[in-house]
């Protein structure tokens, strides 16, 4: 694929998205946005975005704040479809990893794979902005903190669900963005036999637990790495 791919990391801020969108025109074909506990395990082949496809995305790990596909959007997320002007039209279902619910559209902010001519992440802080400035979103995330806490995956959500059509849209496998730090409450169907068949995985707060390697049962390399850099305090 000619051109380059380009990993941006950093908050959530105005000029570091459209920085990395920028350098990114012309002479980039893909921009990868990550967590910094990204971790990548193999090649990421899916970051090469097939032709028509401008993000890749994974679900949001558990439903939270989401919206279940199956009932009426609550207050919070028919608030935001308001004031981002989200048409009903283009909100489609997907299951959360964790706890496997089927919720309306709600996307993880720790990785997108972008082309960044479509300028979708300049779009992001000015949704986030607009949410933040409302005074019925802000009563709603007084009351309840994971409002607030997850406000800007929120607006990443609404950015994408009024940019870009469902078609030009692509799910990750569930072999990337794997929530380490989730390993236990993952489905048993869904935890790899080997760590080391993910693509990427993420770590999250997972070394702040001083017995952070005790249930897991692996002997993939990229633990026994993870266990020399990080040892477990007993």
């Amino acid at each position: 694929m000619p051109g380059c791919n380009r990993l941006a990391e950093g908050p959530l801020c105005d000029e570091g998205l459209r920085c990395s969108e920028r350098r990114g025109r012309g002479d980039c074909d893909i921009l990868v946005w990550l967590d910094p506990d990204n971790v990548i395990v193999n090649e990421p082949r899916e970051f090469f975005l097939p032709r028509g496809v401008n993000l890749a995305y994974r679900p949001v790990m558990h439903k939270l704040i989401g919206s279940r596909y199956s009932e009426p959007p609550d207050e919070f997320w028919s608030r935001l479809y308001e004031k981002l002007a989200v048409p009903q039209s283009n909100i489609f279902p997907m299951v959360t990893p964790v706890d496997q619910e089927t919720i309306r559209a709600y996307f993880n902010a720790g990785i997108l794979v972008v082309h960044p001519e479509r300028g979708l992440l300049r779009r992001w802080p000015p949704c986030f902005e607009v949410l933040c400035c409302d005074s019925v979103l802000k009563e709603m995330s007084v009351r309840d903190r994971r409002k607030q806490i997850f406000l800007h995956q929120a607006a990443l959500t609404g950015a994408i669900l009024t940019h870009l059509d469902r078609s030009e849209m692509m799910e990750l496998p569930e072999v990337y963005n794997y929530p380490l730090f989730l390993h236990q409450q993952m489905p048993a169907r869904l935890r790899p036999v080997s760590l080391d068949s993910l693509v990427t995985l993420r770590y999250d707060i997972l070394f702040a637990d001083p017995s952070w390697g005790e249930e897991l049962r692996d002997s993939s390399q990229i633990l026994q790495w993870f266990k020399q850099r990080f040892p477990a305090k007993r």
